[in-house]
């Protein structure tokens, strides 16, 4: 976790699942304007194993 350059984590339970995910964002100036992307990959397990990932 870090505020320059911007990484962003967190991490979450419930009856049953776990959430966790960390991210930072891809910059581009433009001259007029910025553009911000996140990066990053969010992950979900449940109790029985299954995993889902996803990633920005």
């Amino acid at each position: 976790v870090s505020h320059h350059p911007t990484i962003i984590a967190c991490h979450s339970e419930g009856n049953g699942w776990k959430l966790w995910a960390d991210s930072n964002l891809k910059t581009k100036f433009w001259g007029h304007a910025i553009q911000l992307d996140p990066v990053g990959v969010l992950t979900l397990e449940f109790a029985d194993g299954e995993v889902f990932q996803w990633s920005k």
